[in-house]
């Protein structure tokens, strides 16, 4: 099953509160691009790092340093973190591996496909589950995310229509995304 928005997802049935008291929820958020003016991308990581808050998760986003964003995040109590501009998997790797263990972090929810290879490296030394964000259509996909995306946890889709696309781009790949 690939996700999209909270907003366009069917309502969920409500759960008792009692079934969440125990459950220790944590995520780390990684987004960073080297500007300093807001954008969709920011509006959208600011919206979902608010909304894992406010539902009990520990949440730390990764993000410019100095910009709206952080000063945003900052405002509503949300951790923000850096990491070495330089958008590579070994660049980020350590970073995020300190960031997760510091929250005890679950999930790491990534952007771009160094990203996703950074979880993938830090999930070698930590139980993490790993979502991918697609903002994009399939068509703007490079080749090498065959293998980056391959056994990640799940992917939330920005539009139904790619969410109809990467669904069928998971089956045509096997890669094997659960959610």
């Amino acid at each position: 099953q690939i996700l999209t928005p909270w907003a366009q997802t069917q309502p969920r049935k409500k759960q008792h509160k009692q079934s969440h008291k125990n459950i220790n929820k944590h995520a780390v958020i990684l987004f960073r691009f080297p500007l300093q003016y807001w954008g969709g991308t920011d509006t959208h990581v600011f919206n979902n790092a608010k909304q894992l808050a406010e539902h009990g998760h520990k949440v730390i986003v990764f993000v410019t340093p100095f910009s709206k964003l952080e000063a945003e995040l900052t405002k509503i109590g949300i951790t923000c973190t850096y990491f070495n501009y330089a958008d590579s998997a070994n660049t980020i790797a350590p970073a995020l591996l300190k960031a997760c263990k510091a929250i005890t972090a679950d999930t790491v929810i990534g952007i771009t496909m160094p990203q996703l290879a950074a979880a993938k490296k830090v999930r070698k030394q930590l139980p993490i589950n790993i979502i991918c964000e697609r903002h994009t259509p399939i068509t703007e996909i490079p080749v090498m995310i065959d293998h980056t995306m391959k056994a990640i946890d799940g992917v939330v889709c920005v539009s139904p229509d790619i969410a109809a696309q990467m669904k069928q781009y998971n089956v045509n790949k096997k890669l094997d995304i659960q959610h």
